[in-house]
Order: C-alpha cells, then structure tokens, then sequence
C-alpha cells in the first residue's frame, strides 16, 4: 500500500512541474508562441484566466444643472407719485429675474410686470397714494431651455400722494388766520407747517386726519406778525408714512384783512373806487377782471392810498375789481384778503355825454385830472371847499370866464381864475404848501378848488371858455 501512494504522489508531483513549467514559458514570450504547442484544456484555462484590458476611457456621468441661489432682501430707494425705483443684491446662476406686481389697494392679484437681468428695476406708470406689494424670482433657463424660477421675496410699500395742487387760499387774515387748499385723492390727512418770519425755520405746527378736511383757522396768531405756512399730503400704510411735496407756501399777515370798499362809481368812460385803510397794509395791489367775479383777474396796478381811478375803458361793460393789501415781513413782501366791488363802465357823467375833453374833479380822492381828446394832460392833487359846511358844489358845470390875474372874495389875489359855478371856480392858491389827502377835512377852502401853481397855469392855457368841468 505504501508504494502505490507512494507512486500517485510522484505522478501528481510530476504533472504540476510540467503544467508549472508550461505556463512560464508562455508568459515568457511576446509574440505569437512560435514553436509551442497549448494544450487544449491548458489553453482553455489561459482564456478563462486572463484579465481584460481597457481599451478606451470609461465615459463619465453627466454633472446636474447649477442651483439657484436664494433671492435676498428687496428694497427701495426712491419713489414719487407715479413710479419706484427697487433693487437687490445678485443671487447666484441666476440668468435674470421676474418682478410681479399687484396693487393692494385695488384687491389686485400678482402680474408678471417685467423681465430683467440687472439687479434692479424702476417700476412706472403707477397710481398716487396706493398701496402695493412687489415681488421678485430669480429664473435660469436649462439646457432644454425650459425656465426655473427661485424663491421670491417680496417688497410691501406704497406710492406717494401728489402735491396739493394750487397755492393755498387766503380766507381770512384778522385775529385769526385762515386758509385753504385742493383736496388730494386717497390722501390719510395733511400736515401743516409753519414758520415765524424772524425764526426762518418751518417746524411741524398741525397734522389734519383725511383726505376731506381740506382748510386750517390758526388762533395762535399775533396782529402785525407775518407768519408762512406750507402744506403736504401724507398716505399711511404698512405702518409708514408716505409724503406728497410741499405746496408753495402762504405768505401773510396777521390783520392784513379785507379792507372794505367803501364806493364805487363809474363817469367819463372810467371806473373810480375808494375803500378803506387797513393800519397794517403798506400799499394795495389792483386787479380787474372783464368776464367774471372769479377768474380771469389781471394786475392793474398798486398805490399807498386808498382810492383808484382806472384808465378809459369800454362804456356799457361790467367789470369786476380785487383790492388786495400788502406788506413787507422782512425782505418778503406778502399779501392779506381782498375786498370786492363791480360796476357797469359809463362814459356819462350826470347822465350827460362830456366827450373826451373835460375837467374832472373828486372830492373823495382830492385829485384833478384834464382830459384832452381822451388822453391825460394834467392830474395833480388838490384841495376843495371845507367838509361839511362850504362843500364844492358837485355836478356838470362849464368854464363861464376865465381870468388872470384875478382878486377873488375876501381879497385873496391869484394868478389865474377859472370859474364854473356860483363863485366857485379853479385857482392857485400861493398860500397853500400842500394838497391832497384830508386836508379838506378842517382847513379846506371856501368852495372853490385850490390848485397847485404849475398845474393850474397849464390847464388855463389849454382849457378854453365853455370847458366841461365835472365834480363828484
């Protein structure tokens, strides 16, 4: 038994060196094994046995699509009535963004507004005193060119109130101050302010809750002191206030009030009013309208006294008069309320037609004024008979006779002597260092017009006997 095993394990030992000694050879050539010969199922096992060897590159997987980065913060950095401007800070592989908008205050929903790639965008075209909420998504478009859209954020803000469409009216400028001014749609209220002219600083004096209230009466107010008020709209939502510019601002004086037109009349194709004085006026503007009691005013001119005669206008035509009495507050110059009156021109006076060359005299104004072929030669203040007991006689009268020189009543001698009725007539008076005003009130003349030199001596060489002299 022991030599048979003996002899397989010599067997076996020999045909592994064989198989050993096969394969090495085979391995030890690079060529086509020339001279060798495989066995079969050695062949077969070589085959089975062999490593594969790449022979190209494996092909790698495709990367995924780029993420979006988060949309921050919207904000925004001007706005008016009408448009707002918004930004944001760039968001990463974004290629542009969307912006949606929806007015809140008209229940609107979210519509796509505009596409952009900057980082910003004005938004125009838009409501005064509206709410609104703005929305912005980052978007990239894909290979398959099919959009993507981030997250969003979204900008909750609203539009400011216009400004308050005209000056501010001046209703009354006594003890009080009130004013008023156009009303400003969807406005939540106005704020007031106002300035003492010596302080130069407007400061925050009322605020006026909604849209309708639309007027202020300032008690707090001295007589004699100029005071300047603006106002604004504001609009209140999402717990902040939105602001409207700034009206122009009213300029006025406590007490600058209404002077009060104490007559009118019309003769000789002109319009003549008198009002009275108001203590803190310095002057009073004029202005005339032809068309109505409210509009269509144009400066007519400015005077320290408190009476106007117009130029020649058209006879048969109603026109309407503003008074308006100013003052300087510094170097500003402001005005206060205006007084009213109208009348129907006339070229008549005393229902008589006196052409377009006659004297005219008022006794109110202490004025005289020569008219030649409708143009002005002589105007010059004068003084007429005492107020109240030697009153010039007033009416349509003519020059009778004319004299120079002359001795009058009493012994008085003048130059030149023009009479027109009952002893009363135009003369110089060398006595006399003034005239005008209300120098008739108390040291008037015994009925007839004193007339300064110059301006008598001019009228009576111009003006011939028979003239048409008119006193009112």
């Amino acid at each position: 038994m022991r030599n048979k095993s003996c002899k397989f394990v010599a067997v076996l030992l020999a045909i592994t060196v064989f198989l050993v000694c096969s394969v090495t050879s085979v391995f030890a050539f690079d060529g086509d094994f020339a001279g060798t010969v495989i066995p079969d199922d050695i062949k077969k096992m070589m085959e089975s046995s062999e490593e594969t060897t790449p022979t190209e590159t494996q092909t790698q997987s495709e990367p995924d699509e780029p993420v979006l980065g988060k949309m921050t913060e919207v904000k925004k950095d001007s706005q008016n009535p009408t448009s707002m401007h918004i930004f944001w800070a760039a968001v990463n592989n974004a290629d542009g963004y969307n912006v949606y908008l929806r007015n809140v205050t008209k229940q609107e929903t979210f519509s796509l507004y505009k596409s952009v790639t900057a980082k910003e965008c004005n938004i125009t075209g838009l409501g005064s005193a509206y709410s609104f909420e703005v929305r912005v998504r980052p978007y990239r478009v894909r290979k398959d060119q099919s959009i993507d859209e981030g997250n969003e954020n979204t900008l909750q803000t609203a539009t400011n109130p216009t400004k308050i469409k005209n000056d501010p009216d001046l209703q009354r400028s006594s003890t009080l101050i009130e004013f008023d001014w156009d009303k400003v749609d969807r406005a939540s209220g106005y704020q007031i302010y106002r300035m003492y002219y010596k302080t130069r600083e407007y400061t925050l004096y009322k605020t006026v809750k909604g849209a309708n209230t639309t007027s202020l009466t300032d008690t707090n107010v001295e007589q004699g002191r100029g005071y300047f008020y603006k106002v604004r709209a504001y609009y209140t939502d999402w717990g902040r206030m939105y602001y409207g510019d700034f009206s122009p601002a009213l300029q006025t004086t406590a007490g600058l009030c209404n002077p009060g037109v104490r007559k009118i009349t019309s003769q000789l194709w002109r319009c003549s009013l008198v009002w009275n004085e108001n203590e803190y006026a310095e002057g009073y503007d004029l202005y005339c309208s032809s068309t109505s009691s409210s509009s269509g005013f144009k400066y007519i001119g400015t005077t320290s006294k408190t009476f106007w005669n117009t130029v020649r206008m058209a006879s048969g035509k109603r026109y309407y008069f503003r008074i308006v009495p100013y003052k300087y507050v510094g170097d500003v110059r402001v005005t206060g309320t205006w007084a009213t009156a109208n009348i129907v021109n006339t070229y008549e006076a005393y229902g008589d037609d006196c052409g377009t060359t006659y004297i005219e005299i008022s006794i109110e104004q202490q004025m005289m004024w020569y008219y030649v072929n409708g143009d002005l030669y002589v105007e010059t203040p004068v003084v007429t008979g005492n107020y109240n007991s030697m009153d010039t006689p007033k009416g349509h009268f003519y020059i009778d006779y004319k004299q120079s020189p002359a001795i009058l009543m009493g012994g008085s001698y003048v130059e030149y002597w023009m009479h027109f009725y009952n002893g009363c007539g135009l003369h110089d008076s060398s006595w006399r260092s003034s005239y005008g005003g209300t120098i008739y009130k108390g040291n008037g003349s015994h009925g007839c017009v004193n007339t300064p030199y110059s301006a008598v001596e001019k009228i009576y060489y111009k003006a011939p006997t028979g003239e048409d002299v008119i006193v009112y």
